[in-house]
């Protein structure tokens, strides 16, 4: 995945959580204060922006560059937490031209630490720590056994659901 392919994919996302805007608030409003939606359309738009006009090349900072403009954007609980995750997932791949399997593994690892850097949580604590560090540490394993860039990204999404659960 090159830069090209990263904006497409930050576009896409951008897409989803619009399309899913007033579905997340009222997720939201049973349990928090509603603008989970809110803050999700606002926080990936505004990464989605940054990353296309910044002309970066370097996949890391490209998404360093859409993290950073995602927690300006929304520094709500949520938006902090997912910005911290990107931001720190880019530095771990800083350098790098294009995500492979073993960058897109360090990128997950570097997301969850994120996470539970700035949100000063521990795993089992039930927060989406939980989800992101069983999918970084499913994502690690299939890497470890070579396989390719679904396998990983499945086995990332597998990790994130026992992770919920």
């Amino acid at each position: 995945m090159d830069a090209t392919y990263l904006l497409k994919l930050l576009k896409e996302i951008q897409d989803v959580m619009a399309q899913n805007r007033d579905y997340l608030i009222d997720l939201d409003r049973v349990v928090g204060d509603g603008d989970l939606g809110l803050t999700m359309s606002d926080g990936f738009s505004a990464a989605y922006r940054a990353a296309k006009e910044s002309g970066e090349t370097d996949a890391g900072r490209l998404l360093y560059t859409a993290g950073k403009a995602m927690s300006t954007a929304v520094p709500s609980t949520m938006g902090t937490l997912m910005a911290s995750g990107i931001m720190e997932g880019g530095k771990a791949i800083a350098g790098k031209g294009e995500i492979g399997t073993g960058e897109l593994s360090q990128f997950l690892t570097g997301f969850a630490n994120g996470i539970q850097k700035r949100g000063k949580c521990r795993l089992g604590d039930r927060t989406v720590l939980d989800a992101a560090d069983a999918g970084a540490k499913r994502a690690e394993e299939a890497f470890a056994c070579g396989k390719d860039m679904k396998a990983i990204l499945d086995a990332a999404v597998e990790g994130a659901k026992d992770g919920v659960e």
